[in-house]
Protein backbone atom coordinates (compact mmCIF):
# COMPACT_ATOMS: atom_id res chain seq x y z
CA UNK A 1 0.00 0.00 0.00
CA UNK A 2 2.76 2.22 1.05
CA UNK A 3 4.64 1.60 -2.28
CA UNK A 4 1.65 2.09 -3.88
CA UNK A 5 0.86 5.48 -2.78
CA UNK A 6 4.70 6.76 -3.36
CA UNK A 7 4.23 5.21 -6.81
CA UNK A 8 1.22 7.19 -7.74
CA UNK A 9 2.80 10.63 -6.07
CA UNK A 10 5.71 10.06 -8.60
CA UNK A 11 3.58 9.38 -11.33
CA UNK A 12 2.03 12.73 -10.57
CA UNK A 13 5.00 14.21 -10.38
CA UNK A 14 6.03 13.58 -13.65
CA UNK A 15 2.65 14.75 -14.71
CA UNK A 16 3.15 18.18 -12.97
CA UNK A 17 7.03 18.26 -14.13
CA UNK A 18 5.72 18.26 -17.48
CA UNK A 19 2.75 21.21 -17.41
CA UNK A 20 2.47 24.24 -15.95
CA UNK A 21 -0.80 24.16 -14.81
CA UNK A 22 -2.24 20.85 -13.01
CA UNK A 23 -5.12 21.06 -11.13
CA UNK A 24 -5.38 19.84 -6.88
CA UNK A 25 -2.23 21.52 -5.67
CA UNK A 26 -2.74 21.68 -2.58
CA UNK A 27 -4.34 18.15 -2.36
CA UNK A 28 -0.59 17.04 -3.60
CA UNK A 29 1.31 19.01 -0.81
CA UNK A 30 -0.57 17.67 1.33
CA UNK A 31 0.24 13.87 0.20
CA UNK A 32 4.12 15.23 0.21
CA UNK A 33 3.99 16.57 3.21
CA UNK A 34 2.72 13.43 5.04
CA UNK A 35 5.48 11.28 3.62
CA UNK A 36 8.13 9.83 5.65
CA UNK A 37 11.54 10.99 5.57
CA UNK A 38 12.73 7.96 3.62
CA UNK A 39 10.17 8.53 1.37
CA UNK A 40 10.62 12.11 1.06
CA UNK A 41 14.72 11.17 -0.36
CA UNK A 42 13.19 8.86 -2.50
CA UNK A 43 11.01 11.81 -4.33
CA UNK A 44 14.04 13.89 -3.86
CA UNK A 45 16.10 11.73 -5.95
CA UNK A 46 13.61 11.32 -8.59
CA UNK A 47 13.26 15.19 -8.99
CA UNK A 48 17.01 15.51 -9.33
CA UNK A 49 17.17 12.83 -11.45
CA UNK A 50 14.15 14.32 -13.49
CA UNK A 51 15.02 16.67 -16.59
CA UNK A 52 14.02 20.34 -15.79
CA UNK A 53 10.37 21.01 -17.47
CA UNK A 54 7.52 23.53 -17.64
CA UNK A 55 6.24 23.05 -14.27
CA UNK A 56 9.57 21.96 -12.69
CA UNK A 57 9.95 25.55 -10.83
CA UNK A 58 6.34 25.28 -9.07
CA UNK A 59 7.16 21.59 -8.10
CA UNK A 60 10.50 22.76 -6.56
CA UNK A 61 8.55 25.47 -4.81
CA UNK A 62 6.09 22.91 -3.13
CA UNK A 63 9.15 20.45 -2.14
CA UNK A 64 10.74 23.43 -0.59
CA UNK A 65 7.39 23.92 1.66
CA UNK A 66 7.53 20.47 2.29
CA UNK A 67 10.53 20.02 3.88
CA UNK A 68 11.92 18.00 0.98
CA UNK A 69 14.70 20.10 -0.81
CA UNK A 70 16.01 23.72 -0.89
CA UNK A 71 15.87 25.51 -4.25
CA UNK A 72 19.68 25.88 -3.43
CA UNK A 73 20.31 22.27 -2.65
CA UNK A 74 18.99 21.36 -6.40
CA UNK A 75 20.43 24.56 -8.29
CA UNK A 76 23.87 23.06 -6.39
CA UNK A 77 23.42 19.80 -7.55
CA UNK A 78 23.17 20.64 -10.80
CA UNK A 79 26.44 19.61 -13.27
CA UNK A 80 25.51 21.28 -16.72
CA UNK A 81 25.87 25.70 -16.63
CA UNK A 82 23.27 25.26 -19.34
CA UNK A 83 20.52 23.61 -16.98
CA UNK A 84 21.73 26.24 -13.95
CA UNK A 85 20.96 28.85 -16.49
CA UNK A 86 17.26 27.46 -17.73
CA UNK A 87 16.34 26.50 -13.96
CA UNK A 88 17.25 30.52 -12.83
CA UNK A 89 15.76 31.87 -15.94
CA UNK A 90 12.68 29.88 -15.00
CA UNK A 91 13.00 31.29 -11.53
CA UNK A 92 13.30 34.76 -12.46
CA UNK A 93 9.64 34.57 -14.03
CA UNK A 94 8.02 32.57 -11.68
CA UNK A 95 8.37 30.74 -7.94
CA UNK A 96 10.67 34.09 -6.54
CA UNK A 97 10.01 32.64 -2.92
CA UNK A 98 13.03 30.15 -4.59
CA UNK A 99 14.91 33.56 -5.82
CA UNK A 100 14.62 35.41 -2.55
CA UNK A 101 15.91 31.71 -0.97
CA UNK A 102 19.15 31.51 -3.07
CA UNK A 103 19.52 35.62 -2.41
CA UNK A 104 19.46 35.31 1.58
CA UNK A 105 21.80 32.04 1.29
CA UNK A 106 24.25 34.07 -1.48
CA UNK A 107 24.70 36.85 1.65
CA UNK A 108 25.14 34.25 4.26
CA UNK A 109 28.82 32.88 5.03
CA UNK A 110 27.69 29.19 4.19
CA UNK A 111 30.39 26.51 2.77
CA UNK A 112 27.46 26.87 -0.63
CA UNK A 113 27.15 31.10 -0.45
CA UNK A 114 29.77 32.05 -2.75
CA UNK A 115 29.16 29.33 -5.30
CA UNK A 116 25.66 30.58 -5.02
CA UNK A 117 26.73 34.42 -5.55
CA UNK A 118 28.65 33.13 -8.57
CA UNK A 119 25.40 31.52 -10.03
CA UNK A 120 23.13 34.51 -9.11
CA UNK A 121 26.18 36.86 -10.92
CA UNK A 122 25.25 35.61 -14.24
CA UNK A 123 21.99 34.61 -13.83
CA UNK A 124 21.50 38.44 -13.58
CA UNK A 125 23.80 39.29 -16.05
CA UNK A 126 21.94 37.16 -18.79
CA UNK A 127 19.07 38.15 -17.62
CA UNK A 128 20.20 42.02 -18.32
CA UNK A 129 21.50 41.16 -21.53
CA UNK A 130 18.51 39.45 -22.42
CA UNK A 131 16.58 42.53 -21.80
CA UNK A 132 19.01 44.97 -23.15
CA UNK A 133 17.97 42.90 -26.83
CA UNK A 134 14.34 42.48 -25.89
CA UNK A 135 12.83 44.68 -22.85
CA UNK A 136 10.09 42.59 -22.57
CA UNK A 137 11.61 39.34 -22.77
CA UNK A 138 10.87 38.78 -18.66
CA UNK A 139 7.49 38.72 -18.66
CA UNK A 140 7.80 40.81 -14.97
CA UNK A 141 9.62 42.58 -12.61
CA UNK A 142 11.21 40.17 -10.76
CA UNK A 143 12.95 42.90 -8.17
CA UNK A 144 9.62 44.68 -7.65
CA UNK A 145 8.31 40.91 -6.96
CA UNK A 146 11.14 39.61 -4.39
CA UNK A 147 9.89 42.57 -1.89
CA UNK A 148 7.50 40.30 -0.96
CA UNK A 149 10.58 38.31 0.58
CA UNK A 150 13.37 39.39 1.22
CA UNK A 151 14.57 41.75 4.14
CA UNK A 152 15.43 45.60 3.20
CA UNK A 153 19.21 44.92 3.77
CA UNK A 154 18.76 42.13 1.12
CA UNK A 155 16.48 43.95 -1.34
CA UNK A 156 18.87 46.60 -1.59
CA UNK A 157 22.15 44.87 -1.94
CA UNK A 158 20.24 43.01 -5.07
CA UNK A 159 19.40 46.43 -6.76
CA UNK A 160 23.37 47.89 -5.89
CA UNK A 161 24.23 44.58 -7.97
CA UNK A 162 21.63 45.01 -10.78
CA UNK A 163 23.46 48.75 -10.95
CA UNK A 164 26.70 47.68 -10.76
CA UNK A 165 25.65 45.16 -13.57
CA UNK A 166 24.00 47.95 -15.80
CA UNK A 167 26.88 50.39 -15.66
CA UNK A 168 29.02 48.15 -17.01
CA UNK A 169 27.54 47.82 -20.42
CA UNK A 170 28.74 49.66 -23.62
CA UNK A 171 31.39 51.37 -21.98
CA UNK A 172 32.74 52.16 -25.67
CA UNK A 173 30.64 55.32 -25.42
CA UNK A 174 32.96 57.95 -24.04
CA UNK A 175 31.54 60.82 -21.73
CA UNK A 176 32.49 63.56 -25.13
CA UNK A 177 30.29 60.87 -27.24
CA UNK A 178 27.48 61.06 -24.92
CA UNK A 179 26.99 64.41 -25.01
CA UNK A 180 25.71 64.41 -28.75
CA UNK A 181 23.73 61.04 -27.54
CA UNK A 182 22.06 61.97 -24.47
CA UNK A 183 19.22 63.55 -26.20
CA UNK A 184 18.67 60.86 -28.33
CA UNK A 185 18.81 58.28 -25.34
CA UNK A 186 16.06 60.12 -23.34
CA UNK A 187 13.77 59.98 -26.00
CA UNK A 188 14.53 55.81 -25.73
CA UNK A 189 14.13 55.27 -22.55
CA UNK A 190 10.56 57.78 -22.42
CA UNK A 191 9.48 55.21 -25.57
CA UNK A 192 9.98 52.25 -22.97
CA UNK A 193 8.51 53.70 -20.09
CA UNK A 194 5.82 50.97 -19.62
CA UNK A 195 8.25 47.92 -20.34
CA UNK A 196 10.04 45.19 -17.52
CA UNK A 197 12.85 46.87 -18.52
CA UNK A 198 11.87 50.12 -17.84
CA UNK A 199 9.86 49.12 -14.64
CA UNK A 200 13.45 47.00 -13.37
CA UNK A 201 15.43 50.00 -13.37
CA UNK A 202 12.81 51.90 -11.76
CA UNK A 203 13.64 49.47 -8.99
CA UNK A 204 16.88 49.77 -8.78
CA UNK A 205 16.91 53.31 -7.82
CA UNK A 206 14.05 53.31 -5.00
CA UNK A 207 16.56 53.55 -2.60
CA UNK A 208 17.49 56.84 -3.74
CA UNK A 209 20.07 57.59 -1.27
CA UNK A 210 22.16 53.67 -2.53
CA UNK A 211 21.58 54.82 -5.96
CA UNK A 212 22.64 58.04 -5.89
CA UNK A 213 25.76 57.09 -3.27
CA UNK A 214 26.61 53.91 -6.27
CA UNK A 215 26.09 55.96 -9.31
CA UNK A 216 28.34 58.93 -8.34
CA UNK A 217 30.96 56.03 -6.79
CA UNK A 218 31.18 55.06 -10.58
CA UNK A 219 32.50 58.17 -11.87
CA UNK A 220 34.68 59.69 -9.73
CA UNK A 221 37.78 57.90 -11.02
CA UNK A 222 37.12 58.37 -14.43
CA UNK A 223 36.49 54.41 -15.28
CA UNK A 224 34.73 53.37 -17.95
CA UNK A 225 31.27 53.05 -17.58
CA UNK A 226 28.25 53.10 -19.61
CA UNK A 227 26.96 57.15 -19.97
CA UNK A 228 23.95 55.61 -21.44
CA UNK A 229 22.80 53.48 -18.54
CA UNK A 230 24.18 55.96 -15.83
CA UNK A 231 22.18 58.42 -17.26
CA UNK A 232 18.98 56.50 -17.69
CA UNK A 233 19.42 55.55 -13.81
CA UNK A 234 20.15 59.01 -13.05
CA UNK A 235 17.14 60.38 -14.91
CA UNK A 236 14.79 57.78 -12.99
CA UNK A 237 16.41 58.59 -9.58
CA UNK A 238 15.45 62.25 -10.07
CA UNK A 239 11.92 61.01 -10.83
CA UNK A 240 12.22 59.10 -7.54
CA UNK A 241 13.50 61.79 -5.52
CA UNK A 242 10.34 63.87 -6.42
CA UNK A 243 10.39 66.73 -3.41
CA UNK A 244 12.35 64.92 -0.70
CA UNK A 245 14.36 67.71 0.44
CA UNK A 246 17.25 65.43 1.98
CA UNK A 247 17.90 63.59 -1.30
CA UNK A 248 17.32 67.24 -3.58
CA UNK A 249 19.90 69.14 -1.21
CA UNK A 250 22.01 65.71 -1.93
CA UNK A 251 22.06 65.97 -5.77
CA UNK A 252 22.69 70.12 -5.17
CA UNK A 253 25.64 69.21 -3.21
CA UNK A 254 26.87 66.78 -5.82
CA UNK A 255 26.35 69.16 -8.81
CA UNK A 256 28.33 71.91 -6.84
CA UNK A 257 31.32 68.86 -6.09
CA UNK A 258 31.64 68.34 -9.71
CA UNK A 259 31.66 72.08 -10.38
CA UNK A 260 34.67 72.50 -7.93
CA UNK A 261 36.65 69.40 -9.42
CA UNK A 262 35.71 71.02 -12.32
CA UNK A 263 38.53 73.65 -11.18
CA UNK A 264 40.47 72.33 -9.21
CA UNK A 265 41.06 69.20 -11.59
CA UNK A 266 41.47 71.31 -14.77
CA UNK A 267 39.77 68.01 -16.59
CA UNK A 268 37.70 68.58 -19.47
CA UNK A 269 36.62 65.24 -18.88
CA UNK A 270 35.19 66.07 -15.57
CA UNK A 271 33.44 69.30 -17.52
CA UNK A 272 31.66 66.91 -19.39
CA UNK A 273 30.50 64.99 -16.30
CA UNK A 274 29.20 67.97 -15.00
CA UNK A 275 27.02 68.90 -18.40
CA UNK A 276 25.71 65.79 -18.55
CA UNK A 277 24.92 65.31 -14.79
CA UNK A 278 23.18 68.69 -14.81
CA UNK A 279 21.14 68.07 -18.51
CA UNK A 280 19.93 64.54 -17.17
CA UNK A 281 19.05 65.70 -13.69
CA UNK A 282 17.25 68.92 -14.95
CA UNK A 283 15.49 66.93 -17.30
CA UNK A 284 14.01 64.74 -14.91
CA UNK A 285 13.29 66.73 -11.52
CA UNK A 286 12.78 70.66 -11.78
CA UNK A 287 12.97 70.91 -7.70
CA UNK A 288 16.69 70.00 -7.84
CA UNK A 289 18.14 73.27 -9.35
CA UNK A 290 15.16 74.45 -11.99
CA UNK A 291 15.14 74.15 -15.53
CA UNK A 292 18.28 73.77 -16.98
CA UNK A 293 18.60 77.58 -18.52
CA UNK A 294 18.39 78.56 -14.77
CA UNK A 295 21.03 75.85 -13.69
CA UNK A 296 23.16 77.28 -16.22
CA UNK A 297 22.78 80.69 -15.63
CA UNK A 298 23.13 80.71 -11.54
CA UNK A 299 26.59 78.29 -12.60
CA UNK A 300 27.95 79.42 -15.33
CA UNK A 301 26.47 82.59 -16.43
CA UNK A 302 27.63 84.07 -13.27
CA UNK A 303 30.70 82.34 -12.44
CA UNK A 304 33.00 85.09 -12.28
CA UNK A 305 31.62 86.57 -8.96
CA UNK A 306 32.44 82.66 -7.67
CA UNK A 307 36.02 82.17 -9.59
CA UNK A 308 39.00 83.99 -10.40
CA UNK A 309 39.74 85.01 -13.31
CA UNK A 310 42.05 82.43 -14.26
CA UNK A 311 39.60 79.99 -13.36
CA UNK A 312 36.89 81.72 -15.85
CA UNK A 313 39.16 81.41 -18.73
CA UNK A 314 39.84 77.65 -17.97
CA UNK A 315 35.72 77.21 -17.79
CA UNK A 316 35.41 79.36 -20.23
CA UNK A 317 37.84 77.56 -22.70
CA UNK A 318 35.95 74.18 -22.00
CA UNK A 319 32.86 75.35 -22.52
CA UNK A 320 33.99 76.60 -25.86
CA UNK A 321 35.70 73.19 -26.60
CA UNK A 322 31.96 71.24 -25.49
CA UNK A 323 30.59 73.41 -28.83
CA UNK A 324 31.91 70.95 -31.62
CA UNK A 325 30.45 68.24 -29.48
CA UNK A 326 26.71 69.63 -29.28
CA UNK A 327 23.78 68.01 -31.46
CA UNK A 328 20.90 70.29 -29.52
CA UNK A 329 19.60 72.84 -30.75
CA UNK A 330 17.49 73.26 -27.73
CA UNK A 331 20.73 73.48 -25.45
CA UNK A 332 22.66 75.51 -27.72
CA UNK A 333 19.73 77.86 -27.61
CA UNK A 334 19.96 78.54 -24.23
CA UNK A 335 23.99 79.11 -24.13
CA UNK A 336 23.48 81.72 -26.58
CA UNK A 337 20.21 83.55 -24.46
CA UNK A 338 21.57 83.26 -21.57
CA UNK A 339 24.10 86.28 -20.91
CA UNK A 340 27.69 85.23 -19.25
CA UNK A 341 28.72 88.37 -16.61
CA UNK A 342 33.03 88.36 -17.02
CA UNK A 343 36.16 89.95 -15.18
CA UNK A 344 37.54 92.52 -17.11
CA UNK A 345 39.67 92.19 -20.12
CA UNK A 346 37.16 89.04 -20.94
CA UNK A 347 34.34 90.46 -22.46
CA UNK A 348 36.05 88.52 -26.21
CA UNK A 349 36.22 85.73 -25.38
CA UNK A 350 32.61 85.24 -24.41
CA UNK A 351 31.51 87.16 -27.80
CA UNK A 352 33.78 84.47 -29.41
CA UNK A 353 32.18 81.64 -27.43
CA UNK A 354 28.19 83.00 -28.75
CA UNK A 355 28.96 83.16 -32.41
CA UNK A 356 30.68 79.70 -32.17
CA UNK A 357 27.62 78.67 -30.41
CA UNK A 358 25.50 80.52 -32.98
CA UNK A 359 27.74 79.10 -35.89
CA UNK A 360 27.15 75.06 -34.75
CA UNK A 361 23.83 76.26 -34.06
CA UNK A 362 23.35 76.99 -37.87
CA UNK A 363 25.36 74.34 -38.98
CA UNK A 364 22.54 71.74 -37.03
CA UNK A 365 19.59 73.43 -38.76
CA UNK A 366 21.81 73.18 -42.28
CA UNK A 367 22.09 69.39 -41.41
CA UNK A 368 18.12 69.11 -40.39
CA UNK A 369 16.62 71.07 -43.52
CA UNK A 370 19.48 68.51 -45.66
CA UNK A 371 21.40 66.14 -43.99
CA UNK A 372 23.79 65.33 -47.30
CA UNK A 373 24.75 69.13 -48.38
CA UNK A 374 26.60 70.51 -45.33
CA UNK A 375 29.71 67.85 -45.19
CA UNK A 376 32.14 70.28 -45.77
CA UNK A 377 30.60 72.97 -43.07
CA UNK A 378 33.33 72.41 -40.49
CA UNK A 379 33.19 74.76 -36.93
CA UNK A 380 36.54 74.90 -35.99
CA UNK A 381 37.84 75.76 -32.08
CA UNK A 382 41.30 77.25 -31.41
CA UNK A 383 42.60 76.58 -28.25
CA UNK A 384 46.04 77.36 -28.08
Amino acid sequence: MIYNKLECILQETVIRIEKLHVQYEDEYLIQIQHLSPKEKDVLKQFYKQHTWGLGSAKILALYKNAGIITATEYVLSLSSRETVQQVMNDLLETEHILLAELTIISSLDFGCSAATREILKDCFHFALDDLLENINVIPCNYLHRLRNYLPDIELNALRIQHIQLLLGRESFVSAEQAIGMQQDWLTEINACSKSVLYELMLEMVQDTTCAIGKLFDNIKTLDNISWKYFLHLLRLTSITVKNDKVQILRLRTIIREVFDQVVNERLFEKFVHLILIAREITAANEHVTGEYSSWYKSTLGEMSYRLSKENFILVMEMMTKLITLETSVEYLKIHIKISISSPPKCMEMVVTYKQLCRAQLMKLKNEARNPTANQEFIVIVDNE
